[in-house]
């Protein structure tokens, strides 16, 4: 039972060393002047993902149709299989 405590208080002690001595340098993102809207378009499909609040009852087949309008504004479409 001693041993266990130990481990226990060691575990407690180190957890947050480890934690916070993570190296938290800034990434600076390159980012483009422009971008061509018209490649963007059309159905994109799901090959991977990060869960989302959104898609929680998505089981198979998510697709996100982009399309632009008359004004300019990008309509988005998610569509996926829930069953």
């Amino acid at each position: 039972m001693k041993y266990s405590k130990v481990n226990f208080v060691a575990l407690l002690v180190l957890f947050p060393i480890i934690l916070f001595s993570q190296n938290n340098t800034e990434v600076k993102l390159e980012t483009v002047d422009s971008v061509n809207l018209e490649k963007y378009v059309g159905t994109w499909y799901e090959i991977s993902k990060i869960p989302n609040s959104f898609q929680d009852q998505c089981i198979k087949n998510t697709t996100a149709n982009y399309k632009i309008n008359n004004d300019g504004e990008i309509i988005v479409l998610n569509k996926c299989i829930d069953e």
